[in-house]
Parts: C-alpha cells; sequence; structure tokens
C-alpha cells in the first residue's frame, strides 16, 4: 500500500567546514562580525574578513573564537548565518531551493534539536545528527499530514502517520517504515476512516506476511498475504452467510492463491462443516467431500453427502448420500447424473442401474428388488416396455411396464415362449458424422429393429452414438447376455461408416476424428470389442451384421487400396454377415424405403422357414439382381446348427 503522504527527504548537506589552514593569535573580542566566502559547495576552507578588513583562511569555528557572527556564501548560492556565544555555535541556513535549516552546529553539521522548512510548506521540528534527522522528530505537510517517532538517517524509521490517501479516506499507521523509502515496512497497524484496519506484516508499503485484516463489514481475515494480497493459509470469517450459488456458507478456512481459494480449504456454515477438499479460482476442484444438507447450506435436506471431483459442481465419478439413506454411485457431469451409475433404496431393499442423462435413467437398465432382477428399458427414469424379470429362485418371467407402470407378464403374453427363448440383438445406426454424414444408417437401424422384434428378439437400440455412448452401448448389451445365460441368441447389427487399416476392422463413432492409424484404438470402435461382448452367448448363436461398406471419410492414412472391409473368421458359434463382398463398396439404391441391403434382408427376415444362411442367400440374391452384379454381400459362418429368424 505504497502511500506518496511520506516524503523522501534527501540528507541535509548543511555542513560548515570550518577547517582552519591558518594559525592566528587569540580573538577573543566580543561580537566579531565576519564575511566568509566559502571555496567549494563541500567547505573545504572558507575565506573570512572582519569589519577591521583582517582575512583569514578558516575551517573550524571554534578557530574564530569563542564570540563571534558570520555570514558565509558558499558558491552554490546556499547562506549560513549563525552566531557563536561563549562557543555554542546556532544559525539559520537558506538553500536556493529555499529550504531553511535552523539549529546547533556541532563540529561542520546541524546536530541537536532543529526545525527544517521546506519548499513545499512541509515543516520538520526534531533531532538531527549529523546535518540528517535523527532521533525524535514530527514533519508536518501542507495538506496536513503528520509523521511523528523515531528517525533514522534522514528518514523515518518507527512511529506514526496520518493522512489522506488518494481517494481521500484518512489513513492512520503505526509501525516501522524503510527511512530510505518512507514506505511501511516490518511490523504495523493502520486504520482507514472507513473503519478497516490491518495488523500484521509490512514490505516497502504493501501487506506481506501474517497479517489481521478487518474489513468495513466486519469481516475478518486473519492469515498470510503476498504483494497486497491474501495467499498461503488464512481463516476468513464473515459476518453475514454468504451464498454461493450451490451452498451457503461463512467462514473459510485454508489456502489462498491472489484473494482467491486455491488449494485445499474448508467451508463452514455456523460451525459446521459444509465442504471439504481442493478448490481452484474460489471454485471447488478436484476431490471433495460437500456435507450440502447443513441446514441452509442447500434446500431442506439436511443429511446429503456429496462425494466425490468437482469442477464447481460436481464432475467425475461420485457419491450422493441423502437423508432418507439412499445413495448415488456414478458419473456426475455440471452436478446432474450423467452417465453409468446406480441408485440405491436400502429402506426398501431396491436399486436402479444403467445410464444417466439430466438425472434420470435412459435407456436399457436393471432394476434390482428383494425378491427379483428386473431388466427393462428406461425413459425419463420410469420402466416402459418389455422388461425380464429374474427371480431370487431362478425362474425367470416377462412383464410390460408403461410410464412406470406394471402392464402384463409373461402368463398372460401369447409371446412369452417366443421371448423365452433368449434372444438379444444389439442395434446401432450412425448418420450425424462431421465428415460425409449419412441418410439412411438410423432408418436401416429401426427396420431392422422392429424385423427382429417380430422374430422374437428382445432388441436394444441406440442411434448416432458418439464413443462413449458406443462403449456403453456395448458393455450393457454384453451385461445383458451375461444375465440372460450362455445359451442365449446373440444379434449384433451396425449401419454406418467403417474402415479397415492393417487388417483389422473398425466401426466409427459420431465423433471420431481419425488422423492416423494410432488415433483408432483410442477414438474408434474395434470390431473385437464387439466379439468380446457376443462371447458371453457362449453356447448359443452368434450373429454379427455390417451394413457399413461405404465410401470412407478416414482412408488418407491407409497404405490399404480397398475402401471396404477385410474379411474376419468368424468364431466358433458365428455368423458374419457382409453388405458387400470384402474390400468392396456398398451402392446406393433402395428397397421399401431401405438400401439395398438392409431392405433386402428385412424381406428375408420376415420369411418363416428359412434357415439364416437361407436367409442371407436370398439376401445376397436380391442385392445381385438390384444392382446388376455389382454389389455381392458376403458371409463368413463357423454355425455348427441350424438357426431360424421365423420357423413355419
Amino acid at each position: 500500500m505504497r502511500r506518496s503522504y511520506v516524503s523522501n527527504f534527501q540528507p541535509l548537506n548543511f555542513v560548515l567546514f570550518l577547517c582552519a589552514t591558518l594559525s592566528f593569535e587569540s580573538l577573543q573580542a566580543s561580537e566579531i562580525k565576519w564575511e566568509c566566502i566559502a571555496i567549494d559547495d563541500y567547505l573545504t576552507s572558507s575565506i573570512c574578513e572582519d569589519k577591521f578588513g583582517r582575512t583569514l583562511t578558516i575551517g573550524e569555528p571554534k578557530e574564530l573564537g569563542m564570540n563571534w557572527s558570520v555570514r558565509l556564501t558558499m558558491p552554490g548560492g546556499s547562506v549560513f548565518e549563525g552566531t557563536s556565544s561563549d562557543g555554542i555555535i546556532s544559525g539559520t541556513r537558506v538553500d536556493p531551493d529555499n529550504t531553511i535549516t535552523s539549529g546547533m552546529i556541532v563540529g561542520k553539521l546541524f546536530h541537536g534539536k532543529s526545525k527544517i522548512t521546506y519548499p513545499d510548506g512541509g515543516i520538520y521540528v526534531g533531532y538531527l545528527s549529523e546535518g540528517e534527522r535523527e532521533g525524535l522528530g514530527t514533519l508536518t505537510t501542507l495538506d496536513g499530514s503528520i509523521t511523528e517517532g523515531e528517525w533514522l538517517d534522514d528518514g523515518i524509521y518507527n512511529g506514526q502517520h496520518i493522512g489522506a490517501n488518494d481517494v481521500g479516506n484518512i489513513v492512520t499507521y503505526n509501525g516501522y517504515f524503510d527511512p530510505e523509502t518512507g514506505e511501511e515496512n516490518g511490523k504495523g497497524q493502520v486504520k482507514w476512516s472507513t473503519g478497516e484496519s490491518y495488523k500484521g506484516s509490512f514490505v516497502q508499503g504493501i501487506m506481506e506476511g501474517y497479517g489481521e485484516y478487518i474489513y468495513v463489514d466486519g469481516d475478518v481475515y486473519k492469515g498470510y498475504w503476498l504483494e497486497g494480497k491474501k495467499n498461503g493459509f488464512g481463516i476468513y470469517q464473515h459476518i453475514e452467510p454468504i451464498d454461493g450459488g450451490a451452498y451457503t456458507y461463512d467462514r473459510y478456512e485454508g489456502e489462498f492463491k491472489d484473494d482467491l481459494f486455491s488449494g485445499i480449504g474448508v467451508l463452514f456454515l455456523k460451525s459446521k462443516i459444509i465442504y471439504i477438499g481442493g478448490f481452484q479460482d474460489s471454485f471447488r476442484s478436484g476431490y471433495g467431500i460437500h456435507a450440502a444438507g447443513v441446514t441452509g447450506a442447500w434446500g431442506e435436506d439436511d443429511k446429503t453427502i456429496l462425494r466425490g471431483q468437482w469442477n464447481n459442481s460436481q464432475d467425475g465419478n461420485s457419491i450422493e448420500e441423502y437423508a432418507d439413506g439412499s445413495s448415488y454411485v456414478g458419473l456426475i457431469k455440471n452436478g446432474i447424473r450423467s452417465g453409468m451409475g446406480k441408485l440405491n433404496f436400502p429402506a426398501n431393499r431396491r436399486s436402479k442401474s444403467g445410464y444417466f442423462i439430466d438425472d434420470k435413467l435412459q435407456g436399457l437398465g436393471v432394476e434390482t428388488r428383494h425378491s427379483s432382477t428386473i431388466e427393462v428399458n428406461f425413459v425419463d427414469g420410469l420402466k416402459d416396455g418389455e422388461a425380464q424379470i429374474t427371480w431370487n429362485d431362478g425362474e425367470q418371467s416377462l412383464a410390460v411396464f408403461n410410464e412406470g407402470e406394471y402392464i402384463w407378464d409373461s402368463l398372460e403374453s401369447r409371446k412369452s415362449s417366443m421371448f423365452l427363448s433368449k434372444r438379444l440383438a444389439l442395434v446401432i445406426g450412425n448418420d450425424n458424422y462431421a465428415s460425409r454424414p449419412l441418410e439412411n444408417a438410423v432408418s436401416d437401424s429401426i427396420g431392422i429393429k422392429n424385423a427382429l422384434e417380430e422374430a422374437g428378439f428382445q432388441v436394444i437400440h441406440s442411434a448416432n452414438l458418439d464413443q462413449q455412448t458406443f462403449l456403453q452401448a456395448i458393455w450393457a448389451f454384453e451385461r445383458k447376455l451375461k444375465s440372460m445365460g450362455p445359451s442365449t441368441t446373440a444379434l449384433f447389427y451396425y449401419s454406418g461408416h467403417a474402415l479397415e487399416v492393417d487388417g483389422i476392422n473398425y466401426l466409427n463413432p459420431t465423433d471420431a476424428v481419425i488422423e492416423s492409424k494410432f488415433d483408432l484404438e483410442t477414438k474408434s470402435i474395434n470390431v473385437s470389442r464387439v466379439f468380446s461382448a457376443l462371447a458371453a452367448a457362449s453356447s448359443g448363436v452368434k450373429i454379427m451384421i455390417l451394413d457399413a461398406c461405404r465410401t470412407n471419410p478416414f482412408v488418407s492414412f491407409s497404405r490399404s487400396p480397398s475402401q471396404g472391409l477385410a474379411q474376419m473368421n468368424a468364431p466358433t458359434g458365428t455368423i458374419i454377415s457382409y453388405s458387400t463382398a470384402p474390400g468392396k463398396l456398398a451402392l446406393d439404391g433402395m428397397v421399401d424405403g431401405y438400401s439395398m441391403y438392409t431392405g433386402s434382408l428385412i424381406q428375408s427376415i420376415g420369411l418363416p422357414g428359412l434357415t439364416i444362411e437361407e436367409a442371407f442367400k436370398r439376401t445376397r440374391q436380391s442385392v445381385v439382381k438390384l444392382s446388376d452384379s455389382k454389389q455381392i454381400p458376403w458371409e463368413s459362418s463357423s454355425l455348427l446348427g441350424d438357426f431360424y429368424f421365423l420357423k413355419e
């Protein structure tokens, strides 16, 4: 806090080098008057003449005797007039800038109690030593500011300053100063007329080190400062609670950086902890625990505990514990449940798990009760659609829900035997690519979904998936297969962009930005991930259908001259169908509003009595005819038995 009200005065060069170079007989006569001219401003020697015309080259005043008066003129324009009475010398020096110094002379300089009047109207009354202010003294300036106390090396060292700051507030400081700069330096206390005060350490007029600050509203900070800002550990106590948006607090204890909460800290409300953890720029950041339910801290819930990663709001893996005993474990984004998670309700022995969007379960999920496990689709957190129930004794049944309401069970359904045959499909269609978006992939996937459901499959359908949601869909598919048992028929259908690099096929999410082949494993989906999920149906039929051999926007780095997919060897019990031959591209064309391949396949699936090989053969015949033999669907199979989409 540098202040203009403490001036920086240069040492007083009011010296009287009256060193005698010429001895003379006793000059004891009373009131001898001398006129002297110094040969330089350092008063190396002076030439003096009395009223009798005698001239002397002199130095020390004692050489003039005990009683005399003198007028000494210096080359720089300064004039000293003084007297000696019984050897005690005093006088006044006037400098060209109109600085006037009066006092006693000891040796060559002013010494002892003196008075200095400065050109700007300031007045110093106090002690000098060898021409400089030293000892007790008071400086009063024309604007009314007062600096008094102990002076050293011509500057204030320890004392009090009272004056107005740049905005007109009266400031009173008591403590140590830097004599050279006049700034507060060391321990001190400052009070403003506004009611604020600070007591602590200063470095060159700036708060630095430990100090305690009382604000005009009564808030108090006790802690460390650096360059005038709160830095390091400190405690900030508010008189009134502060509304932090998502929470309310009245005290912070922890680390500061440039006046902001930064590092590890604790927020309190009425002496109760509401948050402990990391901060950055006064926002919660990193791992922390928020006791959000402290009365008044957040809503009316007085027991809610939030644990996890924060980026102002919760952001990442978190645990939420609520007043009724329920809890949430999973991903949170910007304070909202987003991603995989699980809700637990121990009071009634229930839980819900799956993928959350905007705080609500969406898509395939699992609800666990004390007597059963329900696998069902969720819409806005409510069970909706067909559900498979596994009872604690191992028995399975089917049910249908509508907006959370139970509708019927498998004993009432004519299709129950079809669903109990355990058929599960994951169907994905991606259109919305940033580069070369597609037009029919999503509609094709919907057509396949409908055909498979008519064939008795329980279908997990998703569209326009980025990499994260693509992987989550595969994981959900795999978990579902495991819960249904190893004999389940498992089918995977994909319509969208895909590519082959170095003999490996990759399925591209909508957010894929592939600049080199090294991006593929981290930004795309290796088909081996799908095979791994299908393997959960270890003794069941496994079917992979890829309508993905389209012109690809990600081939500039590939060494392969082909733009299609590589042929893959089907693992035992698996059949793989491609919309066209390996290394070839699928053509544009429509069948019943779908692409040539998918439209033909939908027709084949709907025909009873065809084995899967016959269904794919019929599809191939249709596509070859429609494309004038330019597109030939392909299969790779290691099936050991017959499979029918629909039996006669």
